[in-house]
């Protein structure tokens, strides 16, 4: 999956504890040490692209339109599990610098949301949390209209080659 439960409830806790500044900080550093950590171990242990699995949700990222925006979107959304994002990024050989760019733009606004969603339960205010409820489904309904769009323009571009 692409978030399992720990890290939610640590951005929480984070944020719980350490309120909004310090908490994102610390959320944020610790998925970007966990995804660099998981790229290191994928180059030296590569997934099999012969998995029907593994295959199918790395041609999901394929459908959107540019490959670095795919990396970027596949950590803010879960379009395919992370590990294959961060496989993507092997793939791809991408340079430290633009890891670091495509995974915080990717990891931030789910990791402020959780924290802000911490920091809201602690302080008992709820129209912080229904706030970030609402953000977070707008983003994920922009999401999948862009998708859609990527998917259709993806289609429509295979077929005028192919003619």
């Amino acid at each position: 999956t692409r978030f399992t439960l720990y890290v939610p409830a640590f951005a929480i806790f984070n944020g719980m504890t350490f309120g909004p500044f310090i908490g994102f900080a610390m959320t944020l550093t610790a998925n970007l040490l966990g995804n660099f950590g998981l790229i290191q171990i994928l180059k030296v242990l590569p997934l099999s692209r012969q998995d029907s699995k593994v295959n199918e949700h790395l041609k999901t990222l394929d459908k959107l339109p540019d490959p670095k925006l795919a990396i970027a979107l596949g950590y803010i959304f879960p379009i395919v599990p992370t590990i294959l994002v961060n496989y993507r990024i092997v793939e791809m050989k991408l340079s430290f610098r633009e890891r670091l760019l495509l995974a915080s733009v990717g990891l931030a606004p789910l990791s402020l949301l959780y924290t802000l969603g911490g920091t809201a339960i602690l302080r008992g205010n709820i129209k912080l949390l229904v706030a970030i409820i609402v953000i977070g489904g707008l983003a994920l309904i922009g999401f999948k209209i862009f998708q859609k769009k990527g998917h259709h323009k993806h289609e429509s571009h295979r077929h005028t080659k192919s003619h």
